[in-house]
């Protein structure tokens, strides 16, 4: 079975939160796969790099400060 496989037959959800920063190396990872599957897709809308880790790390904090309320 390959990889990609074996990752989808053993996702677990993590219904949970911790303060824990998410790792640079992983940002650039998501960052890459979204401008590669826009690039498989057709998709004419371009964003950068920076544009796109811009929005990721808002949306994290601002999961992480929802989170931290509760």
């Amino acid at each position: 079975m390959n990889e990609v496989m074996k990752s989808l037959l053993s996702h677990q959800s993590i219904r949970a939160y911790t303060e824990q920063m998410v790792e640079e190396e992983k940002i650039n990872q998501i960052i890459q796969a979204v401008q590669c599957r826009q690039r498989r897709t057709g998709t004419t809308v371009q964003e950068n790099g920076r544009t796109l880790r811009r929005i990721f790390i808002s949306i994290h904090m601002t999961i992480t400060r929802k989170f931290r309320k509760c």
